[in-house]
């Protein structure tokens, strides 16, 4: 059981509304709490290091979902911010 990282009270309200509203119902400290991913509702309880364990208690993102989402920037196609006429 994993314990969320502390917000504001107004940061704490809004996440709560927000992921209740994306997930079912089911807010951002109870999917922490129950180590479920706020982003897939996949297992949360298996992370490659401290630094991605510590991320899950910020934003609630299981391990794939963290690898999906934080890329490394070389990896990343950016060709869009580039005018090609």
């Amino acid at each position: 059981m994993s314990t969320p990282s502390k917000k504001s009270l107004e940061m704490n309200e809004f996440l709560e509304i927000f992921s209740k509203k994306m997930s079912e119902g089911v807010g951002r400290a109870a999917s922490i709490a129950r180590n479920t991913c706020t982003t897939c509702k996949g297992d949360a309880s298996t992370f490659t290091d401290e630094l991605s364990e510590k991320e899950f208690t910020i934003s609630g993102m299981c391990q794939t979902c963290q690898d999906e989402i934080f890329t490394d920037p070389q990896d990343e196609d950016l060709s869009f911010f580039y005018d090609n006429s």
